[in-house]
């Protein structure tokens, strides 16, 4: 069933996950896939939470040895790779889904780790104190909103996804990290 759900996602996004389409391409009854899955929300929940572990697994892909820099590009890096490979990932992710699908809470806090994770590469940035984690945040989100906003422009044809764009995606990454830490 989870195979058959995929192929549909991976080609067609949420609007491909017919709980019936699924089921008859799983060679199985919807009352099976509501028993696995409650359904389409819980498929739904399901690609959710593989979007996100995916994009846990890249991070800490990157070596924790590399310079801050280049660390904070790689992992920007890995975002946007994440964003381009999975689209419907990535729009289910970022709120693309059924009106009524909201993310368990306990999804939405994995969610929210791979902000976590990227403040804690950040706080070596922010001077040493009792406010260091919360700028770090800051600054992780406002790195979090630059690379959704970068992929948004890619995937509406305005930017280039070349080695070209590749390169100043880089760029803007290190000119974002720099002037950030200019106060």
């Amino acid at each position: 069933m989870l195979a058959a759900a995929r192929r549909r996602f991976l080609e067609g996004g949420i609007d491909a996950l017919s709980v019936r389409a699924i089921a008859t391409d799983a060679g199985c009854t919807t009352m099976a896939v509501y028993t696995h899955f409650g359904g389409k929300d819980g498929l739904i929940q399901h690609f959710f939470d593989e979007g996100f572990a995916r994009l846990a697994d890249t991070q800490r892909e990157v070596p924790e040895t590399l310079p801050l820099d280049e660390r904070v590009v790689a992992l920007c890096r890995s975002y946007r790779r994440i964003a381009h490979a999975y689209p419907h990932h990535y729009d289910l992710m970022l709120g693309a889904h059924s009106g009524r699908f909201q993310p368990a809470p306990a999804s939405r806090a994995r969610a929210l780790a791979t902000i976590d994770y990227l403040a804690d590469v950040l706080a070596p940035l922010e001077t040493p104190g009792p406010t260091q984690r919360s700028r770090a945040a800051e600054r992780a989100r406002a790195v979090i909103a630059f690379c959704h906003g970068w992929v948004m422009l890619e995937r509406a044809g305005l930017y280039p996804v070349t080695a070209h764009g590749d390169a100043a995606f880089e760029r803007a990454v290190h000119a974002l990290l720099h002037s950030a830490g200019a106060e």
